[in-house]
């Protein structure tokens, strides 16, 4: 094989053809350069331009941040922000305060509805305590009744008076 031809002799077409086959299989053929790139073209693409102001606070150290004049813009922009800030605290606590003012305003109406109902029953119960009073066989049972009636009455007064000293 010194002159890297290799010669079939007695060999069919077909293996001739696996030989072949064979042969490119393990030299494979050149692949064409990348049609992408083209000689006469520059490739690389032009440098970025110098920025046209020079504050870039970015790129600066601390001690240079610390020694530089105050810049207005940068002040502009602080105090931009101190005043967005409070606006948006202020916000805040209104619509707390208005949170706040319409719980204590559903919880006086359910206060008003309750003693209502507590008036309501407490007649209810006061009649039917009377009612069931002229059937009652022991004194033991009209007892305990009457010291009922008595406590629910003190606690209504004691609501009633609670609500007077509050303020509205």
């Amino acid at each position: 094989m010194a002159d890297d031809m290799v010669c079939f002799s007695g060999s069919s077409a077909e293996e001739i053809e696996l030989a072949k086959r064979f042969w490119q299989s393990i030299y494979p053929p050149v692949k064409p350069k990348s049609a992408l790139v083209v000689k006469e073209i520059d490739q690389r693409l032009r440098t970025a331009p110098k920025p046209q102001n020079d504050a870039n606070y970015a790129h600066k150290s601390v001690k240079e941040l610390e020694t530089t004049e105050n810049d207005l813009a940068l002040d502009q922009f602080r105090q931009d922000a101190e005043k967005r800030r409070i606006i948006e605290e202020q916000e805040y606590k209104e619509r707390i305060s208005d949170f706040r003012k319409e719980s204590q305003n559903l919880i006086q109406k359910r206060r008003k509805e309750r003693i209502k109902k507590e008036e309501i029953s407490s007649r209810v119960l006061h009649q039917t305590h009377e009612h069931f009073m002229d059937f009652s066989d022991s004194e033991e049972e009209e007892e305990d009744a009457r010291n009922a009636m008595d406590d629910i009455e003190k606690f209504e007064a004691k609501l009633r008076q609670q609500e007077k000293l509050k303020p509205s």
